[in-house]
């Protein structure tokens, strides 16, 4: 059955679909045997199937008294973009990541979400050992992007014949960045906890390019049973 509008508009009944056409192409489906609609394909793969052959939007949404508009549409490069007030606000990359505000550039893309705890231990700088608490070796960290944030408190159980300038904290969960000339090395804030003085110092720090460990700049033979670092820094890695 096809019933003509006008022109070259039809709506034809093909089996168990409703086709809404215009100069010969099928516009809009109803797929009643499926309860799906199609616009733009006479094949829709979902309840709702947009299509469209170019980078404009499919899915829009205009306010009647300003005319302001948001939009929802996938561009020729399969990227997802989400419009607000007649502008792109963030697009979300075909290969992975998140740009916002028309950004385009992979590079700026936010890639990546996690938070966990891992556990760490302490090593003199020259010699000698530094034994942790097992009740007290983890520490938790927070990757946002390229962002790595730890916090925590660790407890010293003993020390062996500990020698060195400074104690590195190791086996952080992720390596630290080689960036251009020396802007991948950072430093953070650790408190030392001196439990037989009752005093707490805060440290001077570093961390090199490319590595796991941190540097807390503490006589290591000054490091005692019951003592305690607490340490909150970031760093950026690969």
């Amino acid at each position: 059955m096809s019933i003509t509008i006008s022109g070259d508009g039809d709506i034809n009944a093909t089996g168990n679909d409703i086709e809404l056409n215009s100069t010969g192409t099928t516009d809009v489906t109803l797929a009643l045997g499926g309860g799906s609609v199609g616009i733009g394909t006479a094949s829709p793969a979902a309840l709702l199937d947009l299509k469209h052959n170019s980078a404009s939007t499919h899915l829009r949404l205009t306010e009647n008294t300003s005319g302001n508009w948001s939009a929802l549409g996938v561009d020729t490069s399969d990227n997802l973009r989400i419009y607000a007030n007649n502008s792109e606000r963030l697009r979300v990359l075909s290969t992975g990541g998140i740009t916002f505000n028309g950004d385009t550039a992979a590079a700026n893309a936010l890639s990546d979400y996690e938070e966990g705890t891992f556990q760490t231990n302490l090593s003199p700088a020259t010699s000698g050992t530094i034994t942790i608490q097992s009740t007290a070796d983890t520490l938790a960290y927070t990757k946002i992007g390229r962002l790595v944030t730890i916090t925590g408190m660790i407890s010293v159980t003993s020390t062996g014949s500990a020698v060195g300038s400074f104690v590195l904290l190791n086996n952080l969960p992720f390596t630290s960045a080689d960036l251009t000339e020396f802007a991948g090395r950072g430093a953070g804030y650790v408190v030392f906890d001196d439990d037989s003085a009752g005093t707490r110092t805060p440290l001077g720090t570093f961390m090199l390019e490319s590595s796991t460990q941190m540097r807390m700049y503490i006589n290591a033979a000054t490091v005692a049973g019951s003592d305690n670092f607490n340490v909150s820094f970031s760093y950026t890695t690969t």
